[in-house]
């Protein structure tokens, strides 16, 4: 199952899945499945320094 899609803004996303413990992190046209994570909060973490590495300024994230 997965959970948490998370849209930092138009382009970006992050999708975790709590079975995997893997996230699947988009972002300017690049795809890219990251982890494992030890639980959803490192995941989030995690995209984000990948998210920045790729140019993303983005402020604070809304989880759904």
């Amino acid at each position: 199952m997965m959970i948490g899609a998370v849209p930092y803004n138009y382009k970006a996303r992050f999708i975790y899945g709590e079975e995997t413990r893997c996230a699947l992190v988009s972002f300017r046209g690049k795809v890219e499945f990251i982890g494992p994570f030890a639980d959803k909060s490192r995941a989030l973490d995690a995209a984000k320094i990948w998210f920045r590495a790729r140019g993303w300024n983005g402020g604070e994230l809304r989880l759904r």
